[in-house]
């Protein structure tokens, strides 16, 4: 199955400073939201094509970003592999504080939930480096046998990063509720740990509607997995990824199997 990029990116070596150290910026990008939707079908493609460190400059690097489409984009960013905020030098501001003052606490929130799975981010791409394959995939890489999980509408709007986390963004001007597919299975919400559906109820995947305000973005835990996240931070705050070793790891263990790898540096 192959996944169409929009727009041909440019060299896929951008920068190394060691063979090890490769990450793609999607720099052909534009402040619509076409190219929001778009990017995810980027972000998914390079991970298939073996290079999972990818992300694309939020608010889109050319052209000026509306306010809802860059807070938006933020909740992407945010699941992405590679966060990156920055943009031409012909195009407005697209950092946290040229947003409005009333929505700036939106973006740190989102901001702070990034901080709080970064080491589950960091045990994928770890694996992704040591065994291959994507650290971020479309939902049919899970269950292959689903044929609307391999429809255009899925892919270009839905992620996973490995096996457990579903992330659901909303990707249109105005939207306030997202509709998503969900397979024949057991999904968790991230945010309140509530079961959301149980695939004993169900004999096959269907459609579900989530409530999605500006700056909140729907995860989903599938069912078997464990979640290292650190949940303090929130509390405390931090200025760096580093000071992530001070604080206590918890894991969220979603029934009905468990299996968990931490990486820690």
């Amino acid at each position: 199955f192959f996944l169409m990029i929009r727009r041909p990116p440019r060299s896929t070596l951008d920068r190394s400073s060691a063979a090890s150290d490769v990450y793609k910026r999607q720099d052909k990008n534009y402040a619509t939201w076409d190219s929001l939707r778009g990017s995810i079908s980027a972000m998914l493609n390079f991970n298939i094509f073996g290079i999972p460190h990818v992300g694309s400059p939020i608010g889109g690097f050319i052209g000026d970003a509306e306010e809802e489409l860059l807070i938006r984009w933020y909740g992407v960013g945010a699941y992405s592999p590679l966060m990156l905020s920055y943009s031409s030098a012909a195009s407005g501001r697209k950092d946290i504080f040229s947003i409005s003052e009333e929505h700036i606490p939106l973006l740190r929130e989102t901001i702070f939930e990034r901080y709080k799975l970064l080491r589950f981010f960091y045990t994928k791409m770890f694996e992704s480096h040591i065994w291959g394959g994507p650290a971020v995939h479309p939902l049919f890489f899970e269950f292959p046998e689903d044929q609307t999980a391999a429809t255009v509408d899925v892919i270009e709007t839905t992620f996973m990063w490995g096996k457990s986390l579903y992330v659901i963004p909303a990707l249109i001007k105005n939207q306030e509720t997202v509709r998503a597919y969900l397979p024949n299975w057991r999904w968790y919400n991230f945010a309140t740990l509530e079961l959301v559906v149980d695939h004993r109820d169900y004999g096959s995947g269907d459609f579900f509607i989530f409530s999605q305000p500006l700056g909140h973005v729907t995860v989903l835990i599938k069912g078997g997995s464990i979640i290292p996240y650190q949940s303090t931070i929130v509390k405390i705050g931090i200025m760096n990824a580093n000071q992530l070793k001070d604080f206590p790891v918890y894991l969220i263990v979603a029934p009905p199997m468990y299996s968990c790898l931490l990486y820690t540096s």
